[in-house]
């Protein structure tokens, strides 16, 4: 699975809040200890009359239920789940550790349809940190909703912004290739705002190339540039991707159960984290046409460290994708009609696509 990355930046609250704490960041924990549910109650009963004596006992009851049922998945055993509503189900959850508690007890409920002993099954399943979208089946990107099978890398909020604007440098009628597709979620983003466009995309692992497939997208098996066809070399709009680009020696620093679940090569970018997006920035201008457009995720310093290849390999126009917090989301290049050197890199902030 020679895809994917995940950015070390500081993380703010994202959009779709049913994804858990961003995978690079140290796990914390919001749930309480025991004892401290408790003073927390003896607090909440000094100082306000019966009614909020009810509400904090009910605190206190769904923290210890969680507590209870986490204890349980720990031990191999499914948490007792039956006849739980949605606000035990967010407590359950919350005290886990999950950030969007109410969401995914909403989205776990809606996916049982009313049928306990499934419901039991998929809050054990979560519990243990699997992917939500593993469990669903689905997930929200760019207001589409994309499939994400089993065992294929969820698409993540911050990727939104690098396929808006992959939107924007497409033609209504050009060619746009998505490198490490995953569930091909850049890849149908492209195919819905430009219908007439014809959009392919690769991917290493086979489950995603299925799944993309499951998705509507045109996708190949192969590693990068690799498998796509002859007949796109030289006539591509667009090359975007989300290919690895954590450093190897900052994978310990990912989120501890995220390699419980997905495999390291879905991150490895190398000693620096380069080392794929270089074998991507040497390979397009094979596909892409002149003035065609490369759009990658990357993070940390790395745009930094990719200019003498940008500048050796024809590129200009070369800008920096950032968010509102001033984030880095990515990199833009155009592929110039005549080698040349590659201007500095300017700050674009990302924005909706036409």
């Amino acid at each position: 699975m020679w895809h994917r990355r995940h950015r070390l930046h500081r993380r703010r609250a994202p959009r779709d809040r049913r994804h858990r704490r961003h995978p690079a960041e140290p796990a914390r924990r919001g749930r309480l200890e025991p004892g401290d549910a408790r003073a927390r109650q003896r607090r909440c009963v000094a100082a306000t009359p019966d009614r909020g004596r009810q509400r904090a006992q009910r605190r206190v009851q769904l923290d210890q239920c969680g507590e209870q049922d986490l204890a349980r998945a720990r031990r191999g055993r499914r948490p007792n789940l039956v006849g739980h509503d949605a606000a035990t189900l967010a407590a359950i959850l919350s005290g886990a550790g999950f950030i969007a508690a109410q969401e995914e007890a909403a989205d776990l409920l809606a996916c049982a349809a009313g049928d306990d002993e499934v419901l039991d099954a998929l809050i054990a399943r979560r519990l243990t940190g699997e992917p939500l979208a593993w469990i669903t089946g689905r997930t929200s990107f760019c207001k589409l909703e994309i499939r994400v099978d089993p065992g294929v890398y969820v698409p993540r909020w911050h990727s939104e912004a690098l396929a808006q604007r992959a939107v924007t440098r497409l033609p209504r009628n050009g060619t746009a290739v998505d490198l490490c597709a995953g569930s091909g979620a850049i890849a149908r983003t492209l195919m819905s705002r430009r219908p007439a466009a014809r959009v392919v995309a690769s991917d290493i692992d086979p489950r995603a190339v299925a799944c993309a497939a499951a998705n509507g997208v045109e996708a190949y098996l192969g590693d990068l540039f690799a498998p796509l066809p002859r007949a796109l070399e030289g006539g591509v709009d667009v090359v975007v991707g989300v290919v690895p680009y954590v450093p190897t020696p900052e994978l310990p620093l990912l989120q501890r159960d995220t390699f419980a679940f997905e495999s390291p090569l879905a991150y490895d970018g190398g000693p620096d984290g380069t080392e794929i997006l270089r074998r991507v920035l040497r390979d397009a201008p094979r596909f892409l046409r002149r003035g065609g457009a490369l759009l990658l995720e990357l993070g940390g310093e790395q745009a930094g460290l990719l200019g003498s290849d940008l500048a050796r390999l024809g590129y200009i126009d070369v800008s920096v994708l950032i968010d509102e917090d001033r984030d880095l989301r990515g990199i833009e290049a155009t592929l110039s009609r005549e080698l040349g050197k590659a201007e500095p890199l300017n700050h674009r902030k990302p924005h909706s696509s036409d």
